[in-house]
């Protein structure tokens, strides 16, 4: 049944790529479903053996153009419907029933195209690789980021009650330095105004005296 519906699939994307393209994202929500086995895949994973199973339908229906093989392969992983492992487990798989083993523990004969297979898995899992790393540099320095603007607000805040507080011993010595002063200016209106009312009380009684 799901080597049915891939092959289905691939017949209608096989008039263009254009239309591959179209026929997949189309039936992306079906083909990660056969992927799965019909298990929710939310860890990301699904099934091995479904996603071999959709590979192997991929290389049997393009048997006659290798080409359209990798296209297809590469479509497949760059939609997550599988992975780069299960491209990389499927050709060596496939590479040990078509081309046979040189010597028992010795390294398969595997072809050129399969080869080529095998660079494009690895190529688009170094690509993930990289994104993920420039994700988390692109994370940790917006954290480095907000964490500077913390301190630096702290910091500002900090400085800023200091400066207040200096203002107010400064003001406060101003008016301490100033009140002897002010005591003294109101000491000497003080006498000046009781000699000025004793100075005219005695001008009037020496005038009441005299007349």
């Amino acid at each position: 049944m799901r080597s049915i519906a891939v092959q289905s699939l691939l017949n209608i994307g096989s008039r263009s790529f254009s239309h591959l393209l179209n026929g997949i994202e189309r039936y992306l929500a079906l083909l990660r479903y056969l992927a799965s086995a019909g298990v929710s895949s939310a860890g990301g994973h699904g099934n091995t053996e479904a996603k071999n199973d959709i590979l192997t339908a991929v290389a049997s229906f393009w048997r006659h153009n290798r080409q359209m093989v990798g296209i297809v392969f590469d479509k497949l992983m760059q939609y997550q419907i599988v992975d780069p492992t299960d491209v990389i487990g499927w050709t060596f798989l496939n590479g040990s029933v078509v081309g046979q083993l040189r010597e028992i523990e010795k390294p398969l004969n595997l072809s050129a195209f399969e080869w080529d297979l095998l660079k494009a898995a690895l190529d688009k899992a170094n690509g993930r690789v990289v994104i993920a790393r420039r994700k988390i540099a692109t994370l940790r320095k917006e954290d480095d980021d907000a964490r500077a603007k913390a301190k630096a607000s702290q910091e500002m805040e900090v400085d800023g009650n200091a400066k207040h507080a200096g203002k107010y011993e400064n003001q406060k010595s101003e008016a301490t330095s100033k009140t002897p002063f002010f005591c003294f200016v109101s000491c000497l209106a003080i006498s000046r105004y009781f000699c000025s009312m004793f100075s005219g009380r005695t001008r009037f009684d020496i005038r009441y005296q005299m007349n």
